[in-house]
């Protein structure tokens, strides 16, 4: 009895590392090896079976890292862009992997929504904390200043923010000083002015509520949301807010104001010695750089895309790092849909897209309420939203998908335990 606490204790803590790793490293390198040498670890063990829904699941980024390397070894290098790719691509498919694994061996369905929410909790803390410093040393204090100095966002805060409100509803489990902990969370969250994270939270806290099933009731919900949406849009079109504004709210408003065309508008004619225009539309920038290349090659590319190690070429250097020259090749893009469009072509992001269908399918005949369901369809709008603007999946600061195997897990739980699904 002693060995095996011992043993669901280590699984315990190798959940809570994986949680907190990219948070605690800025280096990708580092904690590259360091989750990789966890997930091996929980894999290592014996007796851990993979449903079949759960296999084809995996099975479609499997596919995609696989186009991934065959053309990468066909056209590129094998050096370390090659090598940073592979942990680009395979980070997510190991991370599934392992909270599959540690949720079918802890058998505790509490321990996930306790260890995202002391994770969060401590990562919210350490934010304010950041915040507060920044405020008080300068206090001329601008948004762009206090997202480059305490961070610009954090999923997993985004996360357990929305399941605690949520929870208050569903009362899923009970947390002591429960308020206390989402005023932590939602100041937190307040001041890393964020775009992505405020849309997120919207539809994820819905989705968590079980308000985005293909219903009329979730159809009436999804429809609600995006009118809010849309009056927000347009009253922001309708007035004239300043860039270099002084006021952090004009600076929060313009840069909500300015995501569709840094999203999907490159500039006619782009000046890359024009700083404020070229970072106004960035991520559009990047992207239709990467489709240059694809349009540069052969049609087949279109297909299979240019693999693991292919750099895209900016046509300058950008103050994209530490190197005083700056960078010119990148291997990253901010929008997941079109890195992996770049890396696998058509076929692989057909098969990201599958992954996403594949996450929803085996539970989605069900008419009881499942909340690791409801958290699924919330995972699964976040990385559809998400990959327009952090790379979805790929997000190197993203432990997410280290939920996306645990909750799968708690979902098969949950809807074979309910007495209608029993054999």
């Amino acid at each position: 009895m002693k060995l095996k606490t011992d043993i669901i204790s280590q699984y315990k803590l190798c959940f809570i590392s994986l949680l907190s790793v990219s948070f605690l490293f800025a280096s990708f390198e580092i904690t590259a090896i360091l989750s990789t040498l966890v997930v091996l670890f929980v894999l290592a063990q014996k007796k851990i079976k993979f449903s079949k829904n759960f296999l084809s699941l995996i099975s479609a980024l499997i596919l995609l890292s696989t186009i991934a390397i065959i053309t990468g070894i066909t056209k590129n290098k094998l050096g370390y862009d090659f090598l940073k790719d592979f942990f680009y691509l395979n980070k997510p498919i190991l991370l599934i992997l392992a909270g599959y694994a540690i949720v079918r061996k802890i058998n505790n369905q509490e321990f996930v929504y306790r260890a995202v929410v002391s994770v969060a909790i401590f990562f919210a803390a350490t934010h304010l904390f950041l915040v507060a410093q920044y405020v008080i040393a300068e206090p001329d204090f601008t948004v762009a200043g206090i997202r480059h100095y305490a961070g610009r966002d954090s999923v997993l805060e985004l996360f357990a923010l929305s399941f605690l409100v949520a929870n208050i509803r569903l009362k899923k489990i009970k947390f002591i000083h429960q308020n206390l902990i989402i005023l932590v969370l939602a100041l937190s969250f307040l001041f890393y002015f964020s775009r992505t994270m405020t849309l997120v939270f919207m539809f994820m806290l819905i989705a968590f509520l079980g308000y985005l099933k293909l219903t009329t009731r979730g159809l009436r919900y999804i429809l609600f949301a995006t009118l809010i949406i849309s009056a927000l849009y347009a009253y922001l079109f309708s007035i004239n807010i300043d860039r270099d504004s002084d006021r952090p709210i004009d600076n929060f408003l313009y840069k909500i104001k300015l995501a569709p065309a840094e999203i999907f508008i490159k500039p006619e004619s782009t000046d890359v010695k024009d700083h404020s225009n070229l970072w106004d539309h960035w991520r559009a920038y990047e992207a239709s750089k990467a489709i240059d290349a694809l349009n540069e090659g052969k049609t087949i590319n279109w297909f299979f895309g240019l693999g693991m190690g292919s750099l895209i070429d900016l046509d300058f250097y950008a103050p994209l790092s530490d190197d005083d020259k700056g960078m010119r090749f990148i291997s990253l893009l901010h929008n997941g849909y079109v890195y992996v469009l770049y890396k696998t072509g058509f076929i692989g992001l057909l098969s990201y897209i599958l992954f996403f269908v594949f996450i929803l399918v085996p539970f989605s005949s069900t008419k009881e309420m499942l909340p690791s369901y409801n958290i699924l369809v919330g995972i699964v709008t976040f990385y559809i939203i998400s990959s327009f603007v952090i790379s979805g999946l790929y997000n190197l600061a993203d432990p997410i998908s280290l939920l996306v195997g645990a909750f799968f897990k708690q979902s098969e739980i949950e809807f074979y335990e309910n007495s209608d699904y029993r054999d």
